[in-house]
């Protein structure tokens, strides 16, 4: 039956892990940081920012915050064209699958919110060419690591520590299980807790990987002081096995 109930919540998984991402270019005329600029102040007047690289011209949120709520994961790419900029709007899925007609309806909007804040006072952030994010428990961003070393940690650590269900590479998804320990933070932990890793590529050698929470017998999770640990304690192994990896010197061992 436990076995069964795995199954059943990997199924559940399935269809989001084999859809592809969804993007609309538009040219926009300014350079590259003015570009980039007025894009970062139109997200930051109307969106939910995520994660922003003033380094690497990227900048990714959500429209309206959470994590299971939202639809879409929004990206923005910026890239030097000619003496204008190159816009993407990059669309990965959330609760439901981006179509072409989503990322080319978005870009329209973009553009036109870039227009009102052309002439934005240039950020700090920006000038310096700095990172911003969002300081949130159940992400992680990484930096300066190809996707595959990024991919084998997430698997590894998810092995170590846990009860691998699957790992899907092409899918960016990893799915473990992870057993409840009955302590002061959680005294009832009830049903195995199935852990979904989703890996969303903000370009550049830069990742964000997102942890959700199923139920191993379908029910719902609320988020608590366990479930932050377990995020916690998976992202720290995960960051350990990428600073680590087989066969290389130990940077920052396990204490």
């Amino acid at each position: 039956m436990k076995k069964l109930l795995a199954s059943v919540a990997l199924l559940i998984f399935l269809p989001l892990m084999c859809v592809a991402d969804e993007s609309s270019s538009f040219s926009f005329k300014a350079p590259v940081d003015k570009a980039f600029n007025a894009a970062y102040t139109a997200v930051l007047k109307n969106w939910s920012l995520r994660h922003a690289s003033a380094k690497s011209d990227t900048i990714w949120f959500t429209l309206y915050g959470g994590r299971d709520r939202v639809d879409y994961d929004y990206g923005i790419v910026i890239e030097p064209e000619g003496e204008q900029s190159k816009v993407t709007v990059v669309l990965t899925p959330g609760r439901q699958i981006p179509k072409p007609q989503d990322a080319e309806k978005f870009a329209a909007e973009l553009n036109r919110q870039m227009e009102k804040f052309r002439d934005a006072p240039m950020d700090e952030m920006v000038r310096q060419h700095g990172n911003r994010e969002l300081d949130d428990v159940y992400e992680a961003i990484t930096r300066e690591h190809p996707y595959a070393d990024v991919f084998a940690a997430a698997k590894r650590a998810a092995e170590k520590d846990y009860e691998l269900l699957s790992a899907d590479e092409a899918g960016k998804t990893v799915i473990f299980k992870q057993q409840g320990a009955k302590n002061d933070a959680n005294p009832r932990p009830g049903a195995p807790l199935v852990c979904v890793i989703n890996i969303i590529d903000q370009r550049h050698d830069v990742f964000r990987l997102r942890i959700k929470f199923r139920r191993d017998d379908g029910g719902k999770v609320y988020l608590s002081g366990a479930t932050e640990a377990v995020a916690q304690q998976y992202f720290a192994a995960m960051r350990r096995e990428l600073q680590n990896p087989p066969g290389g010197p130990v940077i920052n061992p396990r204490s």
